[in-house]
């Protein structure tokens, strides 16, 4: 009998080949079941006959086409698309650590109901690729928590609208900010669950879409809650 899988990997993807490395990081996953839900989001021929052969090759791999919409859109497809209790997400350069997931799911179990949990990310900069300003500044203060290493019950997930599709920069941030505002818990381990490929054509290199990103994010953010202050005081 097929057991059924405890958590989906969504690996959003858009002209990426290394996807291929990504997806075989996530097969590696030890000690869960796992579905790993790959969406081409718009991608041209290569990769998405690409992700349509590791779907074909791996029985634990689906593949999902779709206009390009944005990362945002493309994890939201993979989640509704999948069945697992438990959602996680893998960028298409990133490599996730073998035990990512099983050691983030026993912190989620023993962690209050609503609650989710987010590791530390390995840089791995390739050879000649120079830091954005963000990044460096990061790396400069000790700061290696992973906002795009989440993993939490899809019940969660679902209760505040998955990721913003409006969004097609900082919309990691912006999950962390809603699940946080939403009363849930964030636990944050230590442990290092994703290496992050540096390669020069990541999104973040481009600095002033991120600076506007974390801008439009916070903003988002006070304009929620001065619209539940008002409300509180209307109803008082």
């Amino acid at each position: 009998m097929t057991r059924s899988p405890s958590v989906a990997v969504v690996v959003p993807v858009l002209d990426r080949p290394m996807v291929t490395d990504a997806v075989d990081s996530a097969l590696a996953a030890i000690g869960v079941d796992v579905e790993i839900v790959v969406v081409d989001d718009g991608s041209g021929p290569e990769t998405s006959d690409l992700v349509d052969r590791l779907a074909a090759a791996h029985p634990a791999v689906s593949a999902i086409h779709q206009p390009n919409r944005g990362q945002s859109a493309a994890r939201n497809t993979g989640v509704a698309s999948s069945v697992a209790p438990v959602v996680a997400f893998l960028d298409s350069d990133d490599l996730m650590v073998p035990d990512r997931l099983v050691r983030q799911i026993e912190v989620l179990t023993a962690s209050p109901d609503r609650s989710f949990v987010l590791g530390q990310e390995e840089l791995v900069v390739a050879d000649g690729v120079q830091l954005p300003r963000q990044e460096a500044a990061r790396a400069e203060r000790g700061e290696r928590t992973y906002f795009s290493s989440v993993l939490l019950r899809r019940s969660d997930f679902e209760s505040i609208g998955g990721y913003d599709e409006s969004l097609r920069y900082g919309e990691d941030i912006d999950l962390v900010v809603r699940l946080t505002d939403a009363g849930l818990s964030m636990v944050t381990i230590d442990d290092v669950v994703v290496r992050r490929r540096i390669h020069g054509d990541n999104l973040v290199m481009d600095e002033e879409a991120v600076d506007r990103a974390i801008f439009e994010v916070y903003r988002r953010r006070a304009r929620r809650r001065a619209s539940q202050d008002r409300s509180s005081s209307a109803a008082k």
